[in-house]
């Protein structure tokens, strides 16, 4: 049975939407280039292909943090960050469920980044 600060997140509104302005201001113009890159209307260079895997990942991460409504960085840390204060959480199984959830996002941002850059770079 998941307790209140399963289904709540881990950040507050705040964190949220700061997460959703840099994840889509990351992504947007990353994944416009791509597509540029991938109908050849751009010289073709892999370092460039390289180069967008960065901002596509982090802003994929960015995202899907707000999606999921978990911190990366705080969920490896054990802690809840709500108004700009951290709090530690009290339970081991709330820790390992958010730790669970962060590592979904990472592995969901890795493989969104590795895709889009190998569609360029074939």
């Amino acid at each position: 049975m998941p307790t209140c600060d399963e289904t709540t997140g881990n950040i507050g509104s705040r964190e949220i939407m700061i997460r959703n302005l840099y994840g889509y201001i990351l992504l947007i113009p990353s994944i416009i280039l791509a597509g540029i890159l991938i109908l050849g209307y751009l010289v073709w260079s892999v370092y460039l292909s390289l180069a967008l895997f960065v901002p596509i990942f982090l802003g994929m991460t960015g995202v899907l943090q707000a999606r999921n409504r978990t911190c990366v960085w705080y969920a490896g840390k054990g802690q809840f960050h709500m108004n700009g204060k951290n709090t530690e959480i009290d339970s081991p199984e709330v820790v390992v469920h958010y730790q669970k959830i962060s590592r979904s996002i990472l592995f969901q941002s890795l493989a969104f980044a590795v895709i889009v850059v190998l569609l360029i770079i074939i």
